[in-house]
């Protein structure tokens, strides 16, 4: 698979005054594109045309992270209204009350196989709720400061957490109880990625660092140097072997996990928000401060 050297835009919005894209996911079916935004809507686009389909109307605040669930048939949404909610792909889910929270929340993210997901806010606390219901079972005091990075391990029974305290931790989802501090960091992690097969996890710094480190030995660390400012967004490609990083510095990188090594990149006109893969790694959605949709498709050789 050879990296297009094109990159096209998807979608581009009307409006006078856009409103930027926080949050990007895509369906498994790769026909969607679920889009979290600064105006409290959640956009719902055509992956192929770039089509509007509907707004998903209901937050009174920015949406700072959305995620596709059940297949495709639910999207579930973190706000700065201090909720996380449950939507069809027509609107609300009324049958699933949303989930209060004490602070801003920043991110959720659903583990399909156990039916389970996770937000975490700005305070630093994450719940655990399920997915069907969208009721919590469980609330931890995760971190000192803002949430992060969410990620579930393969095997569903562990979490990684990472927060603006510079902390990346594992957790153990059976008990619930921290089963280490896997890095201690002097500065913010923006963002977090963890390999398919959990072997690897990948952190996104405030200076645009990126940091590749071991799970089994966190001493060996690599780091992968060329943003210049902050790393919002990692995406692993569904095989593990590709990195898509995103950055305030207006640029959108692929690297190389095998070596570390950038394999391409490409200019934004603004800051890059967020970055997304479609689920069979043909190509990548990255979202910009000017509500724009970019497309960077692969050539299969």
């Amino acid at each position: 698979m050879v990296i297009s050297l094109t990159i096209g835009t998807l979608y581009r919005p009307s409006a006078a005054a856009p409103s930027p894209i926080t949050s990007l996911s895509v369906d498994k079916r790769g026909k969607t594109i679920a889009c979290g935004t600064m105006d409290s809507d959640i956009l719902l686009l055509d992956a192929t045309s770039g089509r509007p389909k509907r707004a998903l109307k209901g937050h009174e605040a920015m949406v700072s992270s959305v995620t596709f669930a059940k297949g495709g048939k639910s999207i579930l949404s973190a706000s700065w209204d201090h909720t996380t909610r449950k939507w069809t792909v027509h609107g609300a889910d009324k049958a699933a009350s949303p989930i209060k929270h004490k602070a801003e929340v920043k991110l959720v993210v659903v583990d399909d196989s156990s039916s389970r997901g996770v937000s975490g806010a700005r305070n630093g606390v994450i719940k655990l709720f399920s997915v069907d219901s969208l009721r919590c079972f469980r609330i931890i005091q995760a971190h000192r400061n803002d949430i992060s990075g969410l990620a579930f391990g393969h095997d569903s029974s562990t979490l990684v957490t990472s927060s603006w305290d510079g902390e990346c931790k594992l957790w153990d989802l059976t008990n619930y109880e921290m089963i280490q501090s896997l890095v201690r960091l002097k500065e913010r992690i923006r963002s977090l990625a963890l390999s398919p097969d959990d072997s690897r996890f990948y952190l996104g710094l405030h200076s645009g660092r990126i940091l590749s480190i071991d799970f089994a030995d966190e001493c060996k660390v690599t780091k992968l140097k060329g943003h210049e400012d902050i790393v919002t967004s990692l995406a692993l490609n569904p095989s593990g072997t590709m990195l898509a990083s995103a950055s305030w510095d207006r640029k959108i990188k692929i690297w190389s996990t095998s070596t570390g090594k950038e394999k391409a990149q490409r200019r934004l006109l603004t800051g890059a928000s967020c970055i997304a893969w479609t689920p069979d790694g043909s190509a990548i959605f990255a979202s910009d401060f000017s509500g724009a949709i970019l497309n960077w498709p692969f050539e299969r050789k």
